[in-house]
């Protein structure tokens, strides 16, 4: 076996190491995200000054090389070690230009985002306490995972079914649907197509006969893609089919009906009786198949985006001091099914609407083939796709903020887009401010997990006797890289569910803003609570923060 049996034999010894790792993972995912609420500040100021100081260096280096300013005079061992650099000057000073507009622009944003970058940094602490008070909603998404293995091993095997449908041919060496349907656009079959119907004279009679998509393709392949021979070759095989009475007789070419025994029906003769041929409907078929698993796929990640908000809405806005009771993931889940199951579908459906149509387009664009002969028609195509993908991405987007404004309202589809439009427009340098920090702290968590974890279990087979145990050799690098990847996946997962947690208090808190009297933890993330704030109210009594309605 090799290298492969290595592998196989070490991943046979460290199996349990492995899943110790993603244990690991989990646990590291947590530790993170207490980290961030506590140091998220720190985090965020601390790296961005070292990213913003490494560009100034490298700007600096640059200009050097390119001969501007004398940054190597300051130390002699700073010179020799900028000359080990060879870089000419052309180029240096393109990349200082670069990373001289990345530092102003840096500059720029730090200073007119300060205040904004401060919200952010609290609605990522305020979220990670959510997770932190309510540790299951990180454990949701399994269900989530086990529905969206089912739907992709349900959506492999439909695709079999569909890609083996028909008889097989062994001419083209695949069923006849599918490679009438994968074939259809090659120049031969066209012109072969293009020739029906076509004439057969013998014994001084002439028949009519259409050929099909499949008798072309096979009678293609079979003269090489000359379209001619092709033709030629199926009037010599009719025509000696005719005289021999084979498989193919005079009523067959005519079209004409036949009779056949109820097993022959049942076995696939009914299909002669069908006003259509079936597979004249393959394509549309293989859209339908494809639709509906996005539909199902879109529909799922709705679900799950739904079930996170209802449990953050029931824990940003509970009363004062009240403790986070009552499974608020479950009860979020019930809501969801009893009440929420259309608003889910709705959002799905257009989804994979948008997302079926910029496929389908694609699709289309491949098969013209004016776009290799006219540059232009070529990239006007690409300027419609990218137009396209932007606006499925702007769908996709607004669709996931309204299902979150729905789960956490309880109102109808349309209602809690146009609420989440809204609240996302009239805060839009927010909500920029909030992705960018968010997109740092998760990239760096996840760096973080992989890293970690990978470290630990490199540490303790390393330190461990399981190595003169079981014999292993050297470092157990098929290991570390299967607990690497794997480590990153949790981290992905994670992250990504932390993402919706941030997204559900970011309208929960542009939500409670709207309002004559925000929550104090809206205060508190807006950086204006002060004791008056908290204390008293316009009557002079203490505040009472209102009470959430009970819901099922």
């Amino acid at each position: 076996m090799g290298w492969v049996g290595s592998i196989l034999a070490e991943l046979q010894i460290t199996w349990h190491v492995i899943l110790g790792g993603r244990a690991v993972a989990v646990l590291l995912g947590f530790v993170w995200l207490m980290l961030l609420r506590t140091f998220a500040l720190c985090l965020v100021v601390t790296f961005g000054l070292l990213f913003l100081l490494s560009c100034i260096a490298i700007s600096l280096l640059a200009w050097d090389k390119a001969g501007v300013i004398g940054v190597a005079n300051l130390s002699d061992d700073l010179e020799r070690s900028i000359d080990t650099i060879k870089v000419s000057s052309g180029a240096a000073q393109v990349l200082a230009t670069v990373f001289s507009v990345i530092t102003g622009i840096l500059l720029i944003l730090a200073f007119c985002f300060t205040r904004r970058i401060l919200v952010a940094v609290r609605l990522i602490q305020e979220a990670a306490r959510t997770v932190i008070d309510i540790p299951s909603i990180m454990f949701f998404p399994c269900t989530t995972f086990i529905s969206l293995t089912m739907l992709a091993i349900m959506s492999f095997v439909g695709g079999l079914y569909l890609a083996s449908a028909g008889e097989f041919d062994p001419v083209l060496g695949s069923y006849s649907y599918a490679s009438t349907f994968a074939m259809q656009g090659s120049d031969c079959a066209v012109q072969v197509l293009d020739s029906n119907p076509l004439k057969i004279d013998y014994s001084g009679s002439e028949h009519m006969y259409n050929i099909s998509s499949a008798e072309a393709e096979r009678f293609c392949v079979v003269y090489d893609g000359d379209g001619e021979k092709a033709i030629q070759g199926w009037r010599m095989s009719a025509q000696s089919r005719i005289a021999t009475q084979d498989s193919i007789n005079m009523t067959a070419l005519s079209q004409g009906g036949r009779s056949m025994t109820v097993e022959d029906w049942l076995g696939g003769g009914f299909k002669e009786d069908l006003p259509f041929r079936a597979s004249d409907y393959y394509a549309y078929v293989w859209l339908y198949h494809i639709f509906v698993t996005l539909w199902t796929y879109c529909f799922n990640t709705a679900c799950l985006a739904m079930v996170i908000a209802g449990a953050v809405g029931h824990w940003y806005y509970r009363e004062e001091g009240m403790p986070v009771d009552g499974f608020p993931v479950a009860r979020s889940l019930l809501r969801l099914c009893c009440f929420q199951l259309g608003t889910a579908a709705c959002a799905a459906f257009i989804s994979a609407l948008v997302w079926m149509a910029r496929m389908v387009f694609q699709s289309i664009v491949k098969k013209i083939k004016v776009l290799k002969t006219v540059p232009m028609a070529g990239v006007a195509f690409c300027i419609v796709s990218c137009c396209i993908e932007c606006v499925e991405r702007f769908v996709k987007y607004i669709n996931r903020n309204a299902v979150i404004v729905a789960a956490i309202h309880g109102q109808n589809f349309c209602w809690s887009a146009t609420k989440a439009f809204s609240l996302i427009l009239a805060n839009i340098l927010r909500v920029a401010s909030v992705s960018m920090t968010s997109f740092f702290l998760l990239f760096m968590g996840q760096a973080f997990v992989t890293a970690a974890a990978t470290l630990c279990v490199y540490a303790y087979l390393r330190f461990n006797p399981l190595d003169e145990e079981y014999n292993l050799n050297g470092t157990p690098v098929a290991t570390l890289s299967v607990v690497a990847l794997l480590s990153y996946v949790i981290a992905r997962l994670f992250m990504g569910v932390y993402w919706m947690v941030i997204e559900s208090v970011l309208l929960c808190f542009f939500d409670d803003c709207t309002k004559s009297h925000p929550l104090p933890e809206t205060l508190a993330i807006e950086g204006r609570m002060t004791n008056k704030d908290i204390l008293y109210d316009e009557s002079g009594k203490p505040p009472r923060r209102p009470r959430r309605q009970r819901r099922v």
